[in-house]
């Protein structure tokens, strides 16, 4: 068993109809993906991990710091419940002699993994331009699929749960410099269900891959989005 806190930084809002999602902006990769029916976790913070180790139940708690590094303000992003990992094997599909014996590693289409149009555009398209692999020995590809059961939970004012605990706080490392060097952090059982008992005190809204899917692929409420900057409401 291996559970993890993930760290990453300024997830944007976007408004659709009544309905307030927390995401990555949409100029890259989206990573976790979130309007899949089961998130997606194929780039970000995969190489802090260790995948082997990760089993079916393990969850992967997504803390974002939003605002100014100054601020210092962690929130809950996403509760990412693993499912299964899934490694970017080589399909029988033709390629191009010369072509880079790992390509299927920077091309979803040559590869064994299955999706739909719009967790291509979103996500697996980007793997060769966001991450590419050029080593002549690359680790190998994977992607950690979330169960039905992951979700982003939410206040009643529909933002994400700011975590002022300091127990929870100090189980990571963070500080008001920086961002891009944030380290994952493994935690024990005990530090999960503390974790979990905070979300499940502070949640009042629980949106899960299977809500965000349907509103991905309504097109009309898709075109018709509002996004922004998160700001959220001092208390």
């Amino acid at each position: 068993m291996a559970n993890y806190i993930m760290l990453h930084q300024n997830r944007i809002e976007v408004k659709i109809d009544d309905t307030s999602v927390y995401c990555d902006n949409f100029k890259g990769n989206q990573d976790p993906y979130v309007w899949s029916e089961r998130f997606l976790n194929t780039f970000c913070k995969t190489n802090q991990i260790k995948a082997s180790q990760l089993k079916k139940g393990d969850t992967l708690f997504w803390f974002t710091r939003q605002g100014t590094p100054s601020d210092d303000k962690w929130f809950v992003d996403l509760v990412f419940i693993v499912d299964e990992i899934i490694y970017w094997e080589k399909s029988d599909k033709p390629q191009k002699v010369g072509d880079y014996p790992f390509e299927h590693y920077n091309d979803v289409k040559l590869s064994t993994i299955k999706y739909d149009d719009f967790s291509y555009e979103d996500h697996y398209q980007w793997a060769g331009i966001d991450h590419p692999k050029k080593s002549s020995r690359p680790k190998r590809r994977f992607t950690i699929v979330a169960s039905k059961e992951s979700y982003q939970a939410q206040t009643k004012h529909k933002e994400l749960i700011e975590i002022k605990d300091k127990y929870i706080l100090d189980m990571f490392e963070h500080s008001p410099r920086g961002g891009s060097g944030f380290r994952c952090k493994e935690i024990n059982d005990k530090e999960v269900k503390y974790i979990e008992s905070y979300i499940l005190e502070n949640k009042k809204i629980e949106l899960k891959g299977s809500d965000l899917f349907k509103l991905r692929r309504d097109s009309k409420k898709w075109e018709n989005k509002e996004y922004c900057n998160v700001v959220f409401k001092k208390i």
